[in-house]
């Protein structure tokens, strides 16, 4: 994920010079919510500014079979949003099939949402949330511009709501 969040420049007093940009000692950081483009970033700035971004899809759907017909399921999957109208990412299996879906921010306000369109062959999904000030916004990056070894993190929620935010890291591996 690549941030929307405003840039700062720091320039320090000191630094070392690289290729013409003043590289700033790994101590000095950004003011919170905002990055600095004179570092490389680090996961904790990353988590900081695109955490807010971060929504947990809660679902329920109706369940073929049981005694007395269809049974409620629900389930859980991670969303983003992607623009500050209130339009959300997620999987299409997330949301396949959903009589119901809850949206649960950040900071655990729950919002309804409105499947909006699926691709079911790519596994997407739109949601949309309306009346809401929406908390943060990724941009998508250009996955044609990643390269093997570069560091990744991800933001969700694995498993259940119980662990919404969780992070982890690795690198790519490959590519196609």
């Amino acid at each position: 994920l690549q941030t929307s969040a405003p840039l700062v420049r720091n320039e320090p007093a000191t630094g070392n010079v690289a290729q013409g940009n003043t590289v700033p000692p790994a101590s000095q950081s950004a003011p919170p919510g905002e990055l600095n483009i004179d570092r490389a970033l680090s996961i904790p700035d990353l988590v900081e500014t695109n955490a807010p971004a971060v929504v947990t899809v809660a679902v329920r759907k109706i369940a073929a079979g049981g005694l007395f017909g269809g049974q409620y399921q629900e389930g859980v999957g991670t969303g983003f949003f992607i623009d500050a109208n209130g339009i959300i990412a997620t999987n299409n299996h997330v949301v396949e099939g959903a009589k119901n879906v809850t949206i649960i921010l950040h900071d655990s306000q729950q919002v309804p949402g409105e499947v909006i369109w699926t691709d079911p062959a790519n596994d997407l999904a739109i949601v949309k949330v309306s009346d809401l000030r929406v908390p943060g916004v990724v941009t998508i990056g250009n996955s044609d511009n990643i390269r093997v070894g570069e560091g990744i993190i991800a933001i969700g929620n694995p498993m259940s709501a119980d662990f919404a935010g969780t992070v982890t890291h690795g690198i790519v591996s490959a590519k196609n």
